[in-house]
């Protein structure tokens, strides 16, 4: 590439050869004018692919947020209920560990032993002895879950109910599809059954 000046203009020389085809040779003279509109046509060109690959538009973020907004509201119920199933299943077998463990005790201390709920207040279960002595430390419900339906428990020496009959002692949270049910046989097993399972025995 030779530059020269010609009439006060900067004149580009540039000799094209074309080695396909012999003795092709071409010419071409362009004015600093014309290198100017190919630096804009660049430009141009450089703007449309940064505008094309810029990312979303405003519409298309509105759009999305008010999808996840959808979801978000038809999953958290489903999840709320989910936690608060958990709370009343962890709930009962705490509960029903506590009973397992008088009946054990009874028979390991060779003592009748009670578990008392809503004792010594509301939403707290005891393991006592025959008097109403503590044997166990006082627990406590979280402040959602409460006890349904209960008979307080007595253990003989053997482990059995001094009753002579089953008892049941419900745990719920105000949601009755969610009630979790301990029963306690005469011969003082004790099992759990959900609300599904008693419809299903009825």
């Amino acid at each position: 590439m030779v530059l020269r000046h010609v009439s006060g203009t900067n004149v580009v020389l540039a000799q094209i050869r074309n080695p396909g085809v012999p003795n092709c040779n071409r010419s071409l003279t362009q004015p600093n004018k014309t290198r100017h509109l190919d630096r804009e046509r660049v430009l141009f060109y450089s703007l449309a692919a940064m505008r094309d690959s810029s990312g979303f538009t405003l519409i298309e973020t509105l759009l999305v947020v008010a999808v996840i907004g959808v979801l978000a509201g038809m999953t958290a119920p489903v999840v709320s209920a989910g936690l608060d199933r958990y709370e009343v299943i962890s709930t009962s077998q705490q509960v029903a560990g506590t009973i397992r463990s008088a009946r054990y005790q009874a028979v390991g201390k060779n003592m009748i032993l009670r578990v008392k709920f809503d004792f010594p207040e509301e939403g707290q279960f005891q393991i006592v002895d025959a008097d109403d002595n503590a044997v166990g430390s006082v627990q406590y419900l979280d402040d959602d879950i409460s006890f349904g339906d209960f008979t307080d428990l007595e253990f003989s020496t053997a482990g059995r109910l001094t009753s002579g009959v089953a008892a049941s002692i419900v745990i719920t949270n105000g949601d009755a599809a969610h009630d979790r049910t301990i029963a306690v046989s005469k011969n003082g097993q004790v099992e759990l059954h959900t609300q599904s399972d008693e419809e299903s025995e009825g």
